[in-house]
């Protein structure tokens, strides 16, 4: 089996840019809508570990859900992509029609990779450092529309408490998160 397909029980990084570079998240309620619109969409399947969005662009480390036991893994992605569909098209929708848009918001094709389960620390600290490397704030903790600023701010989200799992400690995410983005993550 290939890993580009969608595989319950496995984990994907799943990213998407903006349409030529345009700011697609351009207010606080859009950040908000979008996640909104990803737990309607996406929540019977895959858990959403690890997110950050950006002005222009999302990134969310997912782990499908074990909900399909009789299914084969073609049937799997399509329900998979559908649901994708039909959320990004509906965010996409919304903003057309709150700024007097026309035509794609995203880029045609989000991409994904499969992650080992060995390499989900390293992706989560990627995923938080993003706001920090675009020069959007100095501290991943100060990007409120990722994970690690919820963490921060809700320490007892079960989804939370799954992407805590993936270090020693609350204190070693903590820590992890104060090191300058140069020094703990990989190139």
């Amino acid at each position: 089996m290939n890993n580009a397909f969608f595989i319950p029980g496995n984990y994907y990084l799943i990213f998407n840019h903006s349409n030529g570079g345009e700011v697609i998240f351009k207010k606080t309620e859009n950040y908000y809508y979008f996640l909104k619109k990803h737990d309607y969409y996406m929540k019977d399947t895959w858990e959403l570990v690890s997110w950050c969005i950006l002005p222009d662009s999302y990134k969310l480390l997912v782990r499908i859900k074990n909900n399909y036991p009789e299914m084969h893994w073609h049937e799997i992605n399509k329900i998979v992509y559908t649901r994708f569909g039909n959320f990004t098209n509906a965010y996409a929708k919304a903003i057309n029609k709150s700024y007097s848009r026309k035509g794609s918001v995203f880029a045609k094709k989000f991409r994904r990779r499969h992650l080992e389960k060995d390499l989900i620390k390293n992706e989560i600290l990627n995923i938080h450092f993003l706001p920090v490397t675009h020069q959007l704030v100095n501290s991943p903790f100060g990007w409120k529309f990722s994970s690690c600023y919820k963490v921060h701010t809700y320490k007892y989200d079960p989804q939370l408490m799954h992407m805590l799992s993936y270090f020693a400690s609350a204190e070693d995410f903590i820590s992890m998160h104060s090191i300058p983005s140069s020094t703990n993550i990989a190139a």
